[in-house]
């Protein structure tokens, strides 16, 4: 009988996408995707450009998105809020 002492497993916990992946991953098309990589620097999905290819990291894209997210409903919200 064989005991295996040690096993390293590798598993890509942060992968690098490409945009059709990530396209595919968020339900964005590949052109929304360019649109929110070309906006102004303070407001950018961040990427990475080498050469031709574009890559976005799942974690960069993960945390761009969450500052996105709305809890409700934002008209119904805001007559709420006048009225108190």
């Amino acid at each position: 009988m064989t005991v295996i002492e040690r096993m390293t497993v590798t598993v890509p916990l942060d992968p690098f996408m490409n945009l059709k992946a990530l396209s595919a991953y968020s339900s964005l098309s590949v052109r929304k995707l360019r649109q929110l990589i070309d906006r102004d620097p303070a407001d950018a999905l961040p990427a990475y450009r080498i050469d031709r290819r574009v890559l976005v990291r799942k974690s960069d894209f993960d945390a761009y998105m969450a500052n996105y997210r709305i809890s409700g409903r934002p008209g119904v919200v805001a007559v709420l809020r006048k009225l108190a």
